[in-house]
């Protein structure tokens, strides 16, 4: 039987979701039958379970009725038949099983068709309106309309059901490069129920679970309750997304998210330095031919001319075909912005003024922190600079103006700070690859040393704290990939840290801070810009011919030709490395400045003779700084001043009294009448005698101790890790059996063990750059 022979007609309501069928008694059945027509209402309830009522048209209540009824179970359409029977009569149930067999195959159909019918009007009235198919030869599976994402159901019933009341569709297919790890984002575009549209972005990771719908779209926005619904939105914005590209996959680009050098092949092939505004691989030229429209358009990006693009009518030069993504830089790192870097007399002129620079602060203090900064911009470096000086002194001034390089608008509020975690200061630096990151305020808090130790070793080492992954798989670690530039009041303490650090002293007076002085001017160069067009520059002169590439190539070299100049002033292995590091970045500048004709070959001979003596200034008090903090001097010194503030004394090997020369270990002269004689002040440290001095570890680091905790500077060291030092530093006379690093000795009655050390040891050394002046 079929819906002809039945004659049956029907009606459907979408606001309800209810069908109501008119069923015509058949021909065979009239005369039997006590009524012409019968009605039959179908609504929805619940995924498979149907609400069936039947009744006779001349009456108004139903007079059999099934609730839930299943389609799928012939029980279920045989208790209805039976209901039937029970109200109508046998006759009118026998050809009743006939179109309720009907229904259950046909009902779904019906629907779907008459929900395709008033869709396909609303269509054509001009109302959002779009159907989506996974393709899998199922038909319709989702519908975006004006009212947002609704799911065909065609297991059952057959209808439209409401999934969320907002469309949404991915634009772009992000994957964002930070230099170490890729992370995909999706750019997401949602159409809330009111009209308003919303541009976001959401993680690959977090997008399938919808997490994101009401932190980023707001209250608004709802997916309806229900099992697998989520699901279900999820895969309708990939339809749509599919759909709104055409049909094909969605546009997909790189974002770079740090600054520096790049030349990665998956970039460009050649060299690129990244910044907020784009890239810069050589100098603009602004009368050139034809100009890349992708250049010419972006704001501050460098342009490049059509004579090396991908084909005769490509208007993008090759680079920027291959650099569709661009760079995002986020917070306060978006304002590390570089000007089109036009090789003209603008350009000539910022340079010429980027040497005010020079005159803000003492040639051994501004001009070292400036050639590091430009040896920075090259390529990695591993050492830090710290600017220290009383408050007031300038040394905050004289950073903001050496952080002006690197942008126009940058302020105190693009700096860092102790108080901050190392954790979001590594990721800074970690992103600011090839620039200078300034850390202001050092005060040598425990906290703040804590910061700066990690920091500065983590520069150092290029190796910062490792991560793992919530799979339990290593992610990395993300060291500085820049210079660290930090101030304070105080210096970081730690012999190892500090042959780190380039350690510059600022005073008061240094700086002058009167109106119209040259600080005024420097600081003026720096918000007109003037700093960050001399430095776009920079990096299109080193970007040009491969003249990083060759800078990088002969620095070991440059190296072992600027380490015998810095070795005779150095108090540390690592010294003489900054001493090059310093003057590669100064010669560098010094080249570009001069072949752009910004200085003549006299004004070169002059800056580099000077900036070499300023560098070779730094280096030498570098040393002592350096010879302060190591841990052997520091418990020399602390151990003499124990020995003349009268908390200790050395006692003489053969007598036990005091030794020939007692004022000199720790003995004061006691006048009682006509008899005097010299007294011990302190504990007994230790013991002189012909061949050297011999000093009991405990006592004597012990004394040291409380020397420094009376000046507010804890000396920090085991007996045992003292006297490796002494050993490694090649101050121990002699050493027990086996290498042992203490001596066994019998002195005054008791044998024990010793530290056998030169008896010169608690004198002060002499340097030879004090007999020089």
């Amino acid at each position: 039987m079929n819906s002809e022979e039945l004659n049956l007609t029907w009606t459907w309501d979408a606001a309800t979701q209810e069908a109501v069928y008119y069923v015509p008694v058949p021909p065979d059945y009239i005369e039997q039958d006590p009524a012409d027509w019968y009605t039959v209402r179908v609504k929805p309830k619940g995924d498979v379970l149907m609400l069936v009522e039947v009744w006779h048209m001349e009456t108004e209540d139903p007079l059999a009725t099934i609730d839930p009824f299943d389609w799928e179970k012939s029980s279920k359409r045989d208790d209805l038949c039976a209901a039937v029977a029970d109200a109508f009569g046998q006759h009118t149930a026998t050809w009743f099983m006939q179109f309720i067999y009907w229904l259950s195959k046909n009902h779904h159909q019906k629907i779907a068709q008459s929900v395709r019918e008033d869709t396909e009007k609303l269509a054509d009235m001009g109302m959002l309106f779009t159907e989506l198919s996974a393709g899998d030869g199922g038909g319709v599976d989702y519908v975006v309309t004006e009212e947002g994402f609704s799911r065909m159901k065609t297991d059952s019933y057959g209808s439209l059901v409401a999934l969320a009341n907002f469309s949404a569709h991915v634009v772009r297919d992000v994957i964002e490069d930070d230099g170490l790890e890729e992370r995909r984002v999706f750019e997401v575009e949602a159409r809330l129920r009111s009209g308003r549209r919303r541009r976001l972005e959401v993680s690959a990771e977090g997008f399938d679970s919808m997490g994101w719908v009401a932190p980023k779209l707001g209250v608004e926005a709802a997916i309806e309750p229900g099992m697998g619904n989520r699901d279900h939105v999820a895969k309708a914005i990939r339809l749509y997304s599919q759909h709104r590209a055409g049909g094909g996959a969605v546009p997909e680009a790189r974002i770079y998210l740090h600054t520096g050098w790049r030349t990665s092949a998956d970039m460009v092939d050649e060299a690129a330095y990244l910044h907020a505004g784009g890239l810069i691989t050589g100098f603009v030229d602004p009368d050139g031919g034809t100009v890349c429209r992708y250049c010419k358009t972006g704001e501050s990006r460098a342009a490049h001319s059509k004579a090396d693009s991908l084909a005769e009518n490509d208007d993008l030069c090759r680079l920027c075909h291959d650099f569709q993504g661009g760079v995002i830089l986020r917070g306060k790192l978006a304002r590390r912005r570089f000007p089109a870097p036009v090789l003209n007399g603008e350009l000539i002129g910022a340079v010429r003024e980027s040497f005010v620079v020079w005159e803000v602060a003492p040639d051994e203090v501004v001009i070292p922190a400036d050639a590091m900064i430009k040896r920075a911009v090259i390529s990695d470096v591993r050492e830090s600079v710290h600017i220290t000086g009383p408050s007031g002194s300038g040394k905050t001034t004289l950073g903001l103006i050496l952080q002006s390089y690197f942008g126009r608008d940058l302020s105190e509020g693009d700096t860092g700070s102790f108080e901050s975690t190392a954790n979001s200061l590594e990721g800074e630096t970690f992103l600011l690859k090839d620039q200078m990151f300034l850390l202001d305020d050092y005060l040598g808090t425990p906290r703040h040393q804590r910061v700066a130790d990690r920091m500065y070793r983590a520069a150092a080492n290029k190796s910062a704290r490792n991560r793992m992954a919530s799979d339990g798989t290593l992610k990395g670690d993300k060291p500085p990939r820049g210079l660290i530039l930090s101030t304070g009041e105080d210096l970081p303490g730690g012999y190892s840290l500090g042959a780190r650090i380039l350690f510059l002293r600022l005073r008061h007076g240094n700086v002058d801070f009167s109106n119209g002085s040259v600080l005024s001017v420097a600081q003026e160069a720096g918000r007109a810009g003037n700093l960050a067009r001399a430095m776009a520059g920079f990096v299109a002169w080193l970007a040009t011919g491969g003249r990083r590439e060759a800078l990088i190539l002969s620095m070991d070299e440059m190296r072992e030709e600027h380490r015998g100049a810095a070795k005779a002033a150095s108090g540390h292995n690592r010294t003489p490395n900054l001493y090059a590091d310093m003057m590669i970045g100064l010669t560098a500048w010094l080249d570009y400045a001069r072949e752009i004709s910004a200085i003549d070959g006299d004004e070169y001979e002059r800056y580099l003779t000077r900036g070499r003596t300023a560098i070779i200034r730094a280096i030498v008090a570098q040393a002592h700084d350096q010879l302060t903090q190591d841990p052997v001097e520091r418990f020399r010194r602390l151990v003499a001043t124990a020995v003349a503030g009268g908390r200790a004394h050395v006692r003489d090997a053969e007598t036990g009294g005091h030794p020939s020369d007692p004022l000199g270990w720790g003995w004061e002269l006691s006048e009682r009448g006509e008899f005097s004689e010299y007294v011990a002040r302190g504990a007994p440290i230790g013991y002189l005698a012909d061949d050297g001095l011999y000093l009991h570890p405990g006592s004597a680091v012990g004394r040291a101790k409380e020397a420094a905790r009376s000046i507010d500077e804890p000396l920090n060291i085991r007996e045992d890790t003292m006297g490796h030092y002494l050993r490694d530093g090649g101050h121990l006379q002699s050493s027990g059996k086996d290498k042992r690093i203490r001596t066994r000795r019998r002195f005054g009655g008791r044998q024990e063990s010793y530290w056998h050390l030169s008896s010169t040891f608690l004198e002060e050394p002499v340097r030879e750059d004090d007999d020089k002046g």
